[in-house]
Formats: structure tokens, sequence, C-alpha cells
């Protein structure tokens, strides 16, 4: 299979974004698809400080060859989310036991289902990948304890078709994060155009999960300010600020709003330039 280098960027969630986006830059390079190929040294070395940053981020990094399908590289803190206390002896620090943690798979099948479609209806010759969002996908680790996740997925190289051939992922607890309401959402970005999809509706919505004026809302509760000072910012009363943010609130099943911030961080929603 003919493999090609997408132009995709890993978008910025923490301090962590400039070894990413390095990372990615020399993988989307180097990789060649066939069974000989192994990560070069240097990325090798480069992987070894993303993990230790992942020990200090809650988060757990991996990189998926879908040629092989195998992870070349799982951050060593996989066991301690998965609740793994016997540890493993996989190189990869994958163990297949892992698996068993998903008890809802939808999420799983709602986001292959949705990406695929979105892809089959780019144009031909233009394949940009999506980077997406899954928020609020639940697993049950084995030590019996319930999380809401959020999985990152950056493709890294595609094939001729579209395909995903190379991926880096991470996934995280945003338990805290998170009402007790059961549903999940998903947001793609293709090279700067946004699409979503919504648990409650079940359909791909060729638009952001959030109006500009909502991410406005947002960002002003971002930067500190108080609903009456948000409310006279933006010309409307304090209830009408408080209900537009308390509407956000409930689509993104966000538990207050220093959570809906944070997952609107997480999700790319937010410019963080400013």
């Amino acid at each position: 299979m003919d493999a090609k280098s997408c132009p995709t960027a890993i978008e910025n969630t923490s301090g962590d974004y400039h070894l990413l986006a390095d990372i990615g830059r020399k993988l989307r390079q180097s990789y060649a698809p066939d069974s000989s190929w192994q990560l070069p040294f240097e990325i090798k070395q480069q992987l070894a400080v993303l993990d230790q940053i992942a020990w200090h981020s809650n988060r757990w990094y991996s990189l998926f060859d879908f040629e092989k399908f195998n992870f070349l590289y799982c951050s060593s803190n996989l066991p301690q989310l998965v609740g793994d206390t016997i540890g493993h002896s996989s190189p990869t620090g994958w163990d297949p036991r892992y698996l068993s943690i998903v008890q809802d798979h939808r999420s799983i099948v709602d986001f292959l289902s949705v990406r695929k479609r979105l892809i089959a209806g780019l144009p031909d010759g233009i394949r940009p990948l999506p980077v997406s969002s899954v928020c609020g996908g639940s697993i049950l680790n084995l030590k019996n304890k319930h999380m809401r996740m959020h999985y990152k997925c950056t493709p890294l190289v595609s094939d001729a078709s579209g395909n995903v051939v190379l991926s880096f992922d991470y996934m995280e607890d945003i338990t805290t994060l998170m009402t007790a309401a059961n549903g999940y959402w998903m947001r793609f970005n293709l090279n700067g155009q946004p699409a979503h999809w919504h648990s409650d509706r079940r359909k791909t919505v060729r638009k952001d999960i959030l109006s500009p004026r909502e991410k406005l809302l947002i960002g002003l509760c971002q930067k500190g300010h108080a609903i009456g000072e948000i409310a006279e910012m933006v010309s409307v009363s304090r209830q009408t600020a408080k209900n537009q943010l308390n509407t956000v609130r409930n689509r993104l099943f966000a538990r207050d709003n220093t959570s809906l911030v944070q997952l609107s961080l997480l999700a790319g929603l937010l410019d963080t330039t400013s």
C-alpha cells in the first residue's frame, strides 16, 4: 500500500505541543509502510521525554501502526490508567487484557463510522485527515473504577484512499469535568474545517459544536470574568448570559463553567493564541 504524508498538525492542549509537533513531523517524513520499518532512534529519545510528561499530565499517549495493527509506542503510565496493579511484560506497554476495560463500545463504533463518512465525503485528491476529539466515552477499569474519557486522535499518515495508516493518540480521564448524564460528543477538524457529532442527535453536522457567540462567552469565563461582567461585555441581561452558558454546559455535559472551559480547551474549541 502506498502511503503519503498528511500535513496535519498536532493541536496544542498543554505544554507538550512543540514536542508532539516535532515528533509528528519526523514520523510523517520517515514512515515507510513495510514490515521492516522501525522507529528512528531520535524519535525514541523524544518519546522517552513524552513518557515523563505523561506521568505528570494524567494522559496516556500512544502511536498506532494500522499496517502492523500494533502499538509502536504507548506511555508507561498505561497500567495506572487501566488499574493494572500487576504490571505487564509487553515491550509496547500494551496488554490485550486492557481491551476489557471498554464496557460500552458504542462511542468507539460511532467514532470510526463518523470519521469514515467524513473522509469519504471529501473531494477526490483532497484527503486531509481529521484531528478529532471524543469526549464522554465510558470505561470501567480493572479496579472497577468507572471513568469518562477524552480521546484525541491525530492521524499522521494516510494511504491513497484517505485511510489512517499511522496515528498519534492520547486518552485521559475527564470524569471530574462531566455531569452524570449518559452521553458523549465528538469534534473533528479537517484542516480548519470543523464538524461535530452528538449522541443526543446522532447526526454529523458540518459546523463546530459551539457557535462563535458561545465560544466568546466561554472565552470570557476562561479570563475570569463573572456572569454579570460577561453579560455587560456582550450587551445582554445577566439571566440571558447565564441561560446561554447553561445551554452550552448541557450540550458538552460540563459539570460547571470551569469544567466547560477545560473541556473546550481539550477539544480545541478555544483560541489559545490570544
